[in-house]
């Protein structure tokens, strides 16, 4: 195996590139108003809602009425009808870079729509400074709860203290984050099995000590965890020529730049390997322009449009899904349990594996949920992958049972 060239920044340098990058810019924001009045946001200003989330693909009648029938159970199991009060919620992305986070972010931004509530969203473009600072301007405008949305818990520490001391809870969808006593729950996928079936699914199609390369990005615990597993599980059997650490202030053309040095400098690279989905796609503009479709595989996370996309047309291999909007509607709904049965932030459910074992009876988000496409099994084009579990149907069906909504 050949000494692998390491094409990285230190994380404190990558963290501070990402503050320098994005220090002129102003938080992007959306305010969606539902069945209340629009109020314009200190932490950011408003505007529209309206993208959708997007189609699935060939839907069985029989996935929605079981979704149904599922979703009537849970509202069964959790006591007698109650009325759900109006609420309004801030919400923290990241970066709305990534597909895969906007779709995160639309599906809570869906499900407070469907509860009757409003939402504030505001992108942090990439920088832990605008993600503090945009969770503190939520603790002080004092909504009734803050879903984060896959930042770093390191960088909102003092935020969420301040959540804590004015009896507002925190949820964090869509990316495992380091736990926090101020953190109530993390409605996230299970990182290392997600991981594993990607990674059993690449050691299938590549040869052994195939040259690879992989971007990374180890401030987000659920990016570590990716990259641990894909340590342990993948680099004993190739050979990790370089790797590069991302810059989430500008994931596209950092991804392009790094791409373009490592095969420069790597003839006879066969594959890369990705732990964020905006990667792909990147990844691919390069192979494609370079000729090397099909002849340089590409591994990543999510059914994004981008990167079916890149699948499709032969310049990327494959991605390990599962529904990333359902994230919000859990957090939407453990909330409205919350506050309509009044109970206290310390009650609210922990995750996705306390649910799905316990009071949905089924498996929304992990397990079953999680999907590997390829070119055989991709959805039509500007469609996302079938769940297994129509999510949607599954929490309407339960509000409407138990909250009449």
């Amino acid at each position: 195996m050949s000494k692998a060239v390491k094409i990285t920044c230190s994380l404190v340098a990558a963290v501070a590139l990402a503050i320098v990058v994005t220090a002129c810019g102003s938080s992007k924001s959306k305010t969606t108003a539902v069945k209340t009045s629009s109020t314009t946001s200190s932490a950011a200003t408003s505007s529209a809602v309206s993208k959708p989330s997007g189609p699935v693909a060939n839907e069985p009648e029989s996935v929605v009425k079981e979704s149904e029938e599922a979703g009537v159970k849970a509202a069964e199991k959790e006591g007698a009808p109650v009325k759900v009060p109006t609420e309004t919620l801030g919400l923290v992305d990241i970066t709305a870079e990534s597909e895969a986070a906007d779709r995160i972010e639309q599906g809570a931004v869906e499900a407070a729509k469907a509860m009757g509530w409003k939402i504030t969203t505001v992108d942090a473009e990439g920088n832990p400074a605008k993600s503090e600072s945009a969770m503190m301007g939520f603790v002080n405008e004092k909504v009734s709860a803050i879903i984060d949305l896959s930042n770093s818990t390191s960088s909102i520490t003092p935020a969420l203290a301040a959540a804590r001391a004015a009896n507002i809870p925190v949820i964090n969808i869509g990316g495992t984050q380091e736990s926090s006593p101020n953190i109530e729950a993390q409605f996230t996928p299970n990182e290392a099995e997600l991981t594993e079936k990607l990674d059993e699914y690449m050691l299938a199609h590549v040869k052994k000590g195939a040259k690879v390369a992989t971007f990374v990005f180890p401030l987000l615990l659920s990016e570590r965890t990716r990259d641990e597993v894909f340590d342990k599980q993948v680099k004993p059997h190739v050979d990790v020529v370089a790797s590069h650490t991302s810059n989430f202030a500008a994931l596209v053309s950092d991804t392009q730049n790094a791409a373009r040095t490592i095969l420069a400098a790597n003839p006879g690279l066969e594959a890369f390997w990705g732990d964020t989905d905006t990667q792909m796609p990147a990844i691919a503009q390069v192979l494609k322009s370079k000729g090397l479709c099909g002849k340089v595989q590409n591994y990543n996370f999510y059914d994004d449009k981008a990167n079916l996309a890149a699948i499709r047309e032969g310049c990327a291999t494959a991605v390990v899904t599962s529904p990333l909007g359902a994230d919000g509607w859990a957090a939407t709904d453990s909330l409205a349990e919350m506050f309509a049965r009044k109970k206290t932030i310390n009650e609210l459910p922990k995750g996705w594996e306390e649910l799905e074992k316990g009071v949905y009876g089924i498996q929304i988000r992990n397990g079953s949920a999680i999907q590997v496409l390829d070119k055989s099994n991709l959805p039509p084009e500007g469609q996302y992958a079938t769940p297994k579990v129509d999510y949607v149907a599954f929490f309407e069906a339960k509000w409407k049972k138990e909250f009449g909504i």
